[in-house]
C-alpha cells in the first residue's frame, strides 16, 4: 500500500497489527463479512521446495488433521 501497488485490501482487523498495516493504512472499514478462519498455512514456493522431505511431509501430515482440511480432502 505505501508504494502505490494496493488501494485497499480485504483482511480481519486482527491481523493488521501483525503486518504493520496500521502504519500505512490509518483508516479502514467494518465490512461485516463473518467469521474468518486462520486454520491456513501458506508458504512461498520457493521456501517450501527449500525443505528437505522430512519438514514437508510433518507440514503435510499436521495440515492433514486440520478440520478444514479433512472437509476439503475426506479420506
Amino acid at each position: 500500500m505505501q508504494t502505490g501497488v494496493y488501494h485497499g485490501w480485504v483482511m480481519h482487523a486482527q491481523a493488521t497489527l501483525s503486518f504493520k498495516l496500521h502504519e500505512v493504512a490509518r483508516n479502514f472499514t467494518v465490512t461485516d463479512f463473518g467469521a474468518i478462519p486462520n486454520v491456513l498455512i501458506t508458504i512461498n514456493r520457493n521456501t517450501w521446495n527449500k525443505f528437505p522431505k522430512e519438514v514437508k511431509d510433518i507440514f503435510i501430515d499436521v495440515g492433514s488433521n486440520i478440520i478444514w482440511s479433512r472437509r476439503l480432502n475426506p479420506s
